[in-house]
């Protein structure tokens, strides 16, 4: 039997009054319930998807779909990784914490199907600060880590939505690591070595 969490979103009805939600288009609103709620998304706010394949899922034309989801982009409401094709929603836990870490260890059996975006670094780092009990789980849960870097791509949105996106791109390296079993510190070791 899998857990609920796995199969229902938390949405607070205060959504409605956040300014970043109610100024957006109606596209941009269902746009971002629809890829805060699709079939693809897990009960951890990260998930693999391509704009095509969420716009191909609504039914909708690519650009119509676009729209919609970089006017969500531009408001900070999620993420978008394009080089590993993640959608990351920074605020999914706040609303749909695991309730205990029994369900935590059920819901990360995902874990190895998200691709090794920074992002999934963030959510350890956020599942992990949900306290001792869900430390000790994430413990258990591999993380890559990769180096900051300042290199930006920054593309212009046109048309009724205007402003810039960033994007960060990761180097070509990454460090490997593991994770203190006594402390829970990411250690990194080795050479860094080429993807």
């Amino acid at each position: 039997m899998s857990d609920i969490s796995s199969a229902y979103r938390g949405v607070r009805v205060t959504i409605w009054n956040d300014s970043k939600f109610f100024t957006m288009s109606d596209d941009g609103k269902l746009v971002w319930f629809h890829a805060y709620t699709n079939a693809q998304t897990n009960g951890l706010g990260l998930y693999h998807a391509t704009v095509e394949g969420l716009a191909a899922n609504m039914r909708w034309p690519l650009e119509r779909y676009r729209k919609g989801f970089t006017e969500g982009l531009a408001k900070g409401l999620f993420n978008y990784d394009e080089t590993y094709q993640c959608v990351y929603f920074p605020a999914f836990l706040k609303y749909n914490k695991p309730s205990n870490p029994n369900v935590l260890t059920s819901l990360i059996k995902v874990w190895p199907y998200i691709p090794e975006t920074p992002y999934k670094a963030m959510l350890h780092k956020d599942l992990k600060g949900l306290g001792d009990a869900f430390a000790k789980v994430m413990l258990k849960v591999p993380l890559k880590v990769y180096p900051k870097t300042d290199e930006t791509v920054t593309r212009t949105v046109t048309g009724t939505v205007t402003g810039t996106v960033s994007k960060t791109t990761l180097p070509r390296k990454e460090l490997s690591t593991e994770v203190d079993p006594i402390t829970g510190e990411i250690l990194t070791w080795g050479d860094v070595c080429e993807n």
